[in-house]
Parts: C-alpha cells; sequence; structure tokens
C-alpha cells in the first residue's frame, strides 16, 4: 500500500451558503477560567479497513480535552455523545 494513494471528499463547499455566527470572534486567547469555552471538532482516519470517525471536545483555557468518541459512521449521535 502507498501513502497518500485514497483521496476522498467528504464536504462540497457552497460559496453562496451563509456562514455559521462567530460567537467569540475569533479571540481564543480570551477565557479566564476553566468551562468558559469550548471548542469542538469532527475528524476521520483511514485505517487500514475503511474510514473511522473522531469528534472531541476540548476546553480553550486547559487545552484540556473533556471527551471524544471513535465510531466506523458519521452520524449526529456520534457528535452529540461527546458533549453529553
Amino acid at each position: 500500500m502507498v501513502r497518500g494513494k485514497r483521496h476522498t471528499i467528504t464536504t462540497t463547499a457552497d460559496p453562496g451558503a451563509a456562514r455559521h455566527p462567530d460567537p467569540i470572534e475569533r479571540q481564543w486567547g480570551r477565557p479566564y477560567r476553566p468551562g468558559q469555552r469550548w471548542v469542538a471538532d469532527f475528524t476521520y482516519t483511514w485505517t487500514l479497513a475503511t474510514f473511522v470517525y473522531t469528534a472531541f471536545c476540548v476546553d480553550v483555557y486547559s487545552r484540556q480535552n473533556l471527551g471524544w468518541r471513535v465510531r466506523w459512521t458519521k452520524a449526529t449521535p456520534l457528535v452529540r455523545s461527546v458533549l453529553e
């Protein structure tokens, strides 16, 4: 197997679509206490068999990982379970 041989498109950008609001106005260095601001992300990784999807949540102040989940499918329960 050769690295970089697979190419997968997971989203298609729509330049005319409305953007999600930015409630913190990109002020990442501003939290003054733990639990004040959390960020979440969702990504995927190739394994030997298939994709695995990972969702995680991080406290911006302490940079502590608050939770994460890995699943074979990219569905709403994956992302929602990280926040629970």
